[in-house]
């Protein structure tokens, strides 16, 4: 961001959904990055997208799959939407560059 770049959209996949919840009750520095992601989302209006999949095994539920999964809790923090990997290979294909971190 500070170099001029700009970022659409951030898909999180396997355990990095965990980023997405709205209260982390892990180890602080996780708790801690969550809220960077969350804040940093937030401040800039991306697109931060959780592979509802690997959301649903992990208990990072959006109104939807709270119902759908009678889960109780919608657990997703705000500015965070469920979404999947269609969404992210579209998000590809528009473009310029890709970087993935594992």
């Amino acid at each position: 961001m500070a170099t001029g770049n700009t970022i659409h959209q951030v898909f999180f996949y396997q355990d990095g959904v965990l980023l997405g919840l709205a209260k982390t009750h892990t180890a602080p520095q996780k708790h801690t990055l969550a809220k960077e992601w969350q804040a940093f989302v937030a401040e800039h209006c991306i697109r931060a997208l959780l592979c509802s999949a690997s959301a649903v095994r992990r208990g990072v539920f959006n109104e939807h799959t709270a119902q759908q999964y009678s889960a109780g809790a919608i657990t997703i923090a705000p500015h965070f939407q469920h979404g999947g990997l269609g969404e992210w290979a579209e998000a590809i294909r528009h473009s310029d560059k890709v970087i993935s971190f594992q």
